[in-house]
């Protein structure tokens, strides 16, 4: 989501404290953290151009772009991996292992980064709470201080935003 005039959001000034190697996938497959979309991941062995496509060789994009363009929404993983035309325990592998993490955790991983980006603006917890797909506030909060190891206030009281 753009920032006020149309300018790209800004960097995270609070990472993620957990999990370093995950913040550098989800930089490479978004292409930054401003939701642009980013390198398209294959199955477990690339595509040759022509070749048919197996379920082995399905692709996990239409699940990425699904999980971004709908991260307000419940996400369920019976319906990412209908999209993949996988089952849902080969789904759940197959994410594992391109990705490095489980989709719940890339999913809790995207919309935390959405809140700090909302939260930085001035949004209200409350608001980007219910804006990013958190059942209400207090689950943002749970949330965001297990993985950022700070509470959304606190958040916005570093970066200068008005709470």
């Amino acid at each position: 989501m753009p920032a006020a005039g149309g300018q790209p959001p800004p960097q995270l000034l609070f990472p993620l404290r957990r999990n370093t190697q995950f913040a550098a996938v989800l930089v490479r497959l978004n292409g930054r953290i401003g939701g642009r979309p980013g390198p398209k991941l294959t199955g477990m062995h690339d595509r040759t151009a022509g070749s048919a496509a197996s379920p082995r060789r399905r692709s996990l994009e239409p699940a990425l772009q699904h999980i971004r363009a709908h991260l307000g929404e419940p996400l369920r993983l019976e319906a990412l991996a209908a999209l993949c035309g996988l089952s849902l325990w080969r789904f759940a592998t197959v994410f594992r292992e391109n990705v490095g993490v489980s989709p719940y955790r890339y999913v809790n991983t995207l919309r935390i980064q959405h809140a700090q980006t909302l939260l930085s603006q001035g949004v209200p917890a409350a608001r980007a709470a219910s804006e990013v797909g958190f059942y209400d506030q207090s689950h943002l909060n749970r949330r965001f201080k297990r993985q950022c190891g700070m509470t959304p206030r606190e958040f916005q009281q570093r970066v200068g935003a008005p709470c």
